[in-house]
């Protein structure tokens, strides 16, 4: 669908139409439950890094040999939302809006994993479809991300809307195909077209298991995201969430992050600390 004229309300276009399936995300046997994961999440996190991915002091060390917070070695991209504007190498999407991000998104002081500023979502203050994301080049058809993200409603909502994603292109809403990390039937889910892996344990009734991130607390998030070989995984505070295998195989080009809403609702969400890397991106 071709945009239209621009708005503050994030990009229009497509909506969350139903009819894809659903599959446990569950691998290597899983594990089943009928209350839902609720993770707290703590807010802690190392000192303040340079502008926008330089490096940071104290933390544990992740497997790419940095600590949280800081550019991990051999990243392709870093961002710890210290600089006055958007990160370098980020490219606000829809592009047909990229002069009016700051509608859309804010450097905040507000609150910060590490450092002193976040990025801020701002709420769309309806429950419509909204295209609010930073895109970034994927270093490889396979790569790791790691990073924190906050949010004023728990997420793991009953409704699907999107968080961050691997895109087969550039990472515009009209462009290619976007393996999302989203939610679901009150739980995170990976979201491809409509075909619905739930996080372990769901199922696609709310309240019948599945992981939820509480609101009001930074949560460390990686994902792994395999397109040559169809496979995903997700890690939510140092808990498996997702584990799939042999799904749609795609050659990604980009990672999108920021809030893709499909049904609501509204939500402030914010991002700190985000680094892409083709090594594995561990939380501490």
């Amino acid at each position: 669908m071709a945009p239209g004229a621009g708005s503050n309300g994030g990009g229009s276009g497509g909506s969350g139409g139903s009819g894809g399936s659903v599959t446990a995300g569950a691998a290597n046997g899983g594990q089943t439950g009928s209350a839902g994961a609720n993770l707290g999440g703590a807010s802690s996190g190392g000192s303040a890094g340079s502008a926008n991915g330089g490096a940071a002091a104290a933390g544990a060390s992740g497997s790419a040999g940095a600590p949280p917070g800081a550019c991990p070695s051999g990243a392709s991209f870093c961002a710890d939302f210290e600089g006055t504007g958007l990160p370098q190498g980020a490219s606000f999407m829809p592009s047909y809006q990229a002069s009016m991000w700051s509608d859309m998104l804010s450097i905040d002081a507000s609150t910060a994993h590490g450092g002193a500023h976040s990025l801020m979502v701002k709420p769309t203050g309806s429950d419509g479809y909204s295209y609010r994301v930073l895109a970034v080049a994927a270093p490889a058809p396979s790569f790791w991300v790691r990073l924190w993200v906050k949010s004023d409603v728990d997420l793991g909502q009953s409704e699907h809307n999107a968080f961050f994603a691997a895109s087969t292109a550039d990472g515009d809403q009209n462009n290619g195909e976007l393996m999302e990390v989203a939610e679901q039937y009150c739980q995170v889910v990976m979201n491809h077209k409509d075909d619905v892996v739930t996080s372990i344990g769901g199922t696609t009734a709310c309240g019948m298991g599945g992981v939820s991130l509480a609101k009001n607390a930074w949560h460390c998030v990686e994902a792994f995201f395999d397109g040559p070989n169809g496979q995903i995984q997700v890690n939510a505070d140092g808990k498996p969430v997702i584990d799939k295998s042999g799904w749609a195989k795609l050659t990604y080009q980009s990672f999108v992050f920021g809030f893709i809403e499909f049904h609501g609702p509204s939500r402030t969400l914010w991002y700190d600390d985000v680094a892409v890397s083709t090594q594995h991106l561990a939380c501490p």
